[in-house]
């Protein structure tokens, strides 16, 4: 097995003064977690909850996952031969790219790759992200809206009219389009509606061996 580089002092004198303890707390329990477990995988992941990251800390005890900013997971990590925690380290930390995570594990890759494929969830949009599709609403009855909704929902712009208790679109109406930024409004309009459209997903594309100290993708 590869030697552990533990005993190397780690500085944060790069590292802003602020959340120093904090800092210090992550850099800690991640090098717990590399001297705990044999596998490092690194993970791509979309529309994140925290209750579906809370039930997946659940049923993957006791494996770990960490998300946090990149760049100091890198720092605990160590960014060079020289400077990294154990052999190998310094290419997962080079990796973390874009909205990703890290899963400490002794579950093999084969597991690890299977789990994943089938593992998905829909939930409702957050404004601020791109609408993944174009939604019309057609002319007639809104279901599952009350009389209550209608000032708000007139308020948005959406010709609506209320016939016996029942909200109803006059004419069709886009709600939003394919690939722009959904508004706060957008956003409880269509949980209102009870359509879900961002899909959870966890994608694994990277893995690190504490036997062969060496990373490679998936």
């Amino acid at each position: 097995m590869p030697k552990s580089k533990r005993d190397k002092p780690i500085s944060l004198t790069k590292v802003t003064k602020k959340g120093l303890e904090f800092k210090q707390k992550l850099i800690h329990e991640i090098h717990e977690y590399v001297d705990k477990f044999q596998f490092i995988y690194l993970l791509h992941f979309k529309n994140l909850r925290n209750a579906q990251l809370k039930a997946l800390r659940e049923e993957w005890k006791p494996s770990k996952f960490l998300f946090s900013k990149n760049s100091l997971i890198y720092f605990a990590l160590g960014k060079s031969p020289e400077s990294e925690y154990k052999d190998g380290l310094h290419s997962v930390g080079k990796n973390l790219k874009g909205q990703c995570g890290m899963l400490f594990t002794d579950k093999p890759l084969e597991y690890v790759v299977q789990y994943f494929k089938g593992f998905g969830h829909t939930n409702f949009a957050r404004y601020k992200v791109d609408s993944p599709k174009t939604i019309t609403l057609p002319k007639g009855p809104l279901k599952g809206l009350t009389h209550a909704s209608e000032k708000f929902l007139k308020k948005y712009g959406m010709p609506v009219i209320l016939e016996k208790d029942t909200i109803a679109l006059t004419e069709d109406f886009t709600l939003c389009m394919e690939g722009e930024k959904l508004t706060i409004d957008q956003s409880k309009i269509l949980k209102m509606l009870n359509m879900p459209m961002a899909s959870f997903k966890i994608v694994p594309y990277g893995v690190w061996s504490a036997d062969t100290g060496e990373y490679q993708n998936i």
